[in-house]
């Protein structure tokens, strides 16, 4: 009966180690090929050098309108007016008259720059902003921005309503432009200016008289021991 086979060493020849400095290059370089980002996008057919220029679009925006991709306005003069209506409709002007609308300060402008930026957020308030048109031109009135206040807010409603994508990415950047306007800032008590160098002034507050129990209780831990001399264990 055969005897079984004791282990015997794997004979092979030294292997080389490709990461100490054999001038192999950056694993992660893309070279000349346009970058990606995970497996499964779709890989850019432009480089990151013409992208960053902004000579040419991603394949995302690629069927978009030649005047979108060359900075003209995004969206036209009777797309604003709606949009301008939108935009005071979700942030009204206060009624002290300290803080302005978001329609009567221009909010749509920056809108439109970050929709000329990001496509997908200028396809769905073009969406929004048709479907609130045609309720609008139901109703009997020539454009969203011609209905009544109360009659916006329900137009809004059932838009809002029926297309989910809407508002979300609308209000956020209409937010972001918004708070950060130097009449919004001004209005708000703050000084539109940036924190740095010259800062703000704190508020005062009284943490000291609600940090004192915490403070006057006995330490939780324990006092650390003597210190042993060096090479003792």
């Amino acid at each position: 009966m055969p005897r079984p086979r004791r282990e015997e060493p794997l004979r092979r020849r030294r292997q080389r180690l490709r990461d100490r400095g054999g001038g192999e290059s950056d694993e992660h370089d893309p070279g000349a090929r346009a970058p990606r980002g995970r497996p499964d996008q779709e890989e850019p057919l432009e480089p990151l050098r013409l992208r960053r220029q902004g000579d040419v679009t991603t394949p995302r925006d690629r069927s978009g309108p030649t005047a979108e991709r060359a900075g003209a306005p995004v969206f036209d003069a009777a797309e604003a007016g709606a949009l301008a209506a939108v935009l005071d409709a979700l942030i009204p002007p206060s009624a002290d008259g300290r803080m302005p609308g978001a329609g009567a300060l221009g909010i749509a402008a920056a809108l439109d720059a970050d929709a000329r930026r990001t496509p997908p957020l200028a396809e769905a308030i073009r969406r929004g902003l048709g479907a609130l048109d045609a309720a609008a031109r139901a109703a009997g009135a020539d454009g969203f921005d011609a209905l009544p206040a109360d009659a916006r807010e329900g137009a809004l409603r059932d838009v809002a309503a029926r297309d989910p994508g809407f508002l979300p990415g609308l209000l956020f950047h209409a937010y972001a432009a918004y708070y950060a306007h130097p009449r919004v800032l001004d209005g708000l008590g703050l000084e539109p200016r940036p924190p740095f160098p010259k800062g703000y002034a704190m508020v005062p507050s009284d943490l000291g008289r609600l940090l004192a129990r915490v403070r006057g209780r006995a330490p939780l831990f324990r006092a650390p021991s003597r210190a042993r001399p060096a090479g003792s264990f």
